[in-house]
C-alpha cells in the first residue's frame, strides 16, 4: 500500500485566497455534474461560511500542486462535509483519509457532536471510505443528483456521532488505528501540531 509522499502537506485553506477556490473547483469531477462552482466556493470561503483543508505537494523547483481538498462547515453542535475531492492520479494513497481526519478533528474542536454528509449511491469508493470512519446511513434522497448525461443518482445521507463525554475514548473518525495511513507517516506529529494550533 502507498502512503503520502514526504513532500505532501495537509493544511487549512486560507479564506481570502481566490486561487485556492479555483484549484478546489478543478479537483472535482465535472463530468459527473455534481461539482461545485468556483464562484460559490470562493464566496463561501471569503465569508467564513465554510472551512476546508487542502492537500498539496511541494517539490524542489516545482510549483505547488493541489492534489486534494475537503470543504466543511460547523453550525452549533452539527457539522457537515460539503465536498471531498482528490486528483484522479493521486487516489488510493491515503489522501482522502488524511483530509477527512483533519476535517473531523476541526469540527469536533469546534463543538460538533454529529456530522452529516451526502454521497451518490453510485460512488462505492466514497461510501466505503465514510463507513471506515464510522459513518452510518441515515436516509436516502431519490434522484437527487443529475449528471450531464441526463442520468439520475440517489443521494445517501450519512451520519457520524462522536462519543459522548465519559465514554471510552478513541481516535476521531476511526474504528481502528491501522486504518489511518496518514497517522503512520513520518510527518504526522508535526502536521497534527500545526492543525491543532490553527484552531
Amino acid at each position: 500500500m502507498n502512503w503520502l509522499r514526504i513532500h505532501d502537506r495537509i493544511s487549512p485553506i486560507v479564506r481570502g485566497n481566490g486561487r485556492t477556490a479555483r484549484h478546489v473547483a478543478k479537483l472535482q469531477d465535472i463530468r459527473s455534474g455534481m461539482s461545485w462552482r468556483e464562484e460559490d466556493i470562493g464566496s463561501m470561503l471569503r465569508s467564513g461560511e465554510i472551512s476546508g483543508y487542502a492537500a498539496t505537494r511541494h517539490g524542489r523547483g516545482a510549483p505547488i500542486l493541489f492534489i486534494g481538498a475537503i470543504l466543511f462547515r460547523t453550525m452549533a453542535d452539527e457539522g457537515e462535509i460539503l465536498s471531498l475531492a482528490v486528483r484522479r492520479s493521486e487516489r488510493r494513497r491515503g489522501i482522502a483519509s488524511a483530509l477527512m481526519s483533519s476535517a473531523l478533528r476541526a469540527m469536533k474542536l469546534g463543538g460538533a457532536e454529529k456530522i452529516f454528509l451526502e454521497v451518490s449511491e453510485a460512488n462505492r469508493a466514497a461510501r466505503a471510505l465514510y463507513q471506515r470512519f464510522g459513518f452510518e446511513k441515515a436516509g436516502v434522497r431519490y434522484n437527487y443528483y443529475s449528471t450531464k448525461h441526463q442520468k439520475s443518482h440517489n443521494a445517501l445521507v450519512f451520519r457520524l456521532e462522536f462519543s459522548p463525554p465519559g465514554a471510552r475514548r478513541h481516535r476521531v473518525g476511526f474504528t481502528r488505528q491501522s486504518r489511518d495511513p496518514y497517522r503512520r507517516s513520518r510527518h504526522w506529529k508535526a502536521r497534527k501540531t500545526l492543525i491543532l494550533r490553527k484552531h
